[in-house]
């Protein structure tokens, strides 16, 4: 056991509390939910939420403490500061810091407590009493979030292997409709156009879905509206509300197409058959998905033509198959292959 463990084991044992410092950021804290869930089977723990995101904990177990803050906000704000150093936490509880920035560590700070959170480098000033290195080895990596974000629970700090089926264990408590409805994800927040996929692409796909008797519901947060005249089109639906309006929509839509977006974090904690379109990030490197979360790479999303063939395949597939898991890397090659991806067909051009 390292010295790091010791300490932690010394901590929990004296503190009658776990809070949780949870993400501010939707897709970060669906991201999260495992480390929560692993978190709440352990040990008493209370959950310091933004109240706009407590739909997004469901689940998970514990108390929930929340303090407002609508969209958009500053998280170097004096205003989040504020808010969150004024939630009454219990005393001499064990903070865990999922949230990692300068507002989150004042807090800290001020409540004199012990507390983990992560350290990009030793030399770096936080105020934790265990520092959980960002990356194991000391160099940059692309592990992903939801990996980075169980280190900091105690007893995983050091571990690159998980119990099978381990994120697959903080799914929200309910059953995800048939195949009628299709979940249409296009936008990705305020990260911009370079992980979207171009709107042609979404027009043709969504022609394709309501010509083979889909309904089809268009999810745009209030960063992404500018979409809407763009591709909703009369009979289609549109979800942008708060949180429990957006899971009760997602349930109804026993498919889904995504970007690597909030959106697609929360379907695979739905247990929902997704496919997700990756633009900018190498999806072997950013880790492992539940069976049914399927991902397109850039090297085939680049190509918006080839990945509209993609997604109409995938979604054939698993019509017929009746839900079977999502496609994989093999059946992706297959397709990229098939007769069917005859460009002449597609009234669309890559970006």
């Amino acid at each position: 056991m390292s010295d790091s463990q010791c300490v932690v084991g010394e901590m929990i044992a004296r503190a009658p509390a776990v809070v949780a410092l949870v993400p501010l950021y939707p897709g970060d804290l669906l991201a999260s939910r495992t480390a929560l869930r692993v978190l709440a089977r352990q040990l008493p723990l209370t959950l310091v939420v933004r109240e706009q995101l407590s739909p997004l904990v469901a689940g998970i177990g514990g108390r929930a403490l929340t303090y407002d803050l609508p969209w958009p906000f500053d998280p170097a704000s004096l205003a989040f500061q504020r808010r969150l150093r004024h939630v009454e936490i219990p005393e001499q509880s064990l903070v865990i810091d999922f949230i990692g920035m300068a507002a989150s560590m004042e807090a800290i700070r001020r409540w004199g407590i012990g507390s983990i959170g992560h350290s990009i480098s030793a030399e770096e000033p936080t105020p934790y009493t265990v520092k959980v290195p960002w990356s194991l080895d000391g160099t940059p990596d692309r592990t992903h979030f939801a990996v980075r974000m169980l280190r900091l629970v105690p007893g995983y700090s050091e571990a690159t292997e998980w119990p099978r089926g381990l994120f697959e264990r903080a799914r929200f408590p309910v059953t995800v409709a048939g195949y009628g409805t299709v979940a249409l994800a296009p936008g990705c927040g305020r990260a911009g156009n370079d992980k979207r996929m171009p709107v042609p692409f979404w027009r043709e796909l969504a022609a394709w879905l309501r010509g083979s008797g889909f309904d089809l519901i268009w999810f745009l947060g209030p960063d992404e509206m500018e979409l809407s005249p763009l591709l909703v089109e009369e009979g289609d639906e549109q979800e942008g509300g708060d949180w429990d309006a957006v899971i009760r929509s997602h349930v109804r839509c026993g498919l889904g197409i995504t970007h690597d977006t909030c959106h697609m974090h929360l379907r695979a904690h739905l247990a929902a058959l997704t496919l997700a379109v990756f633009r900018r990030d190498d999806v072997a490197v950013w880790g492992a998905y539940p069976k049914y979360v399927g991902c397109i790479g850039p090297e085939d999303s680049l190509d918006a033509v080839r990945t509209v063939e993609i997604v109409k395949q995938w979604v054939r597939e698993r019509v017929e198959s009746d839900g079977l898991p999502a496609v994989s890397s093999d059946e992706i090659t297959r397709i990229r292959s098939s007769e069917s991806n005859d460009r002449s067909e597609v009234g669309i051009h890559a970006n």
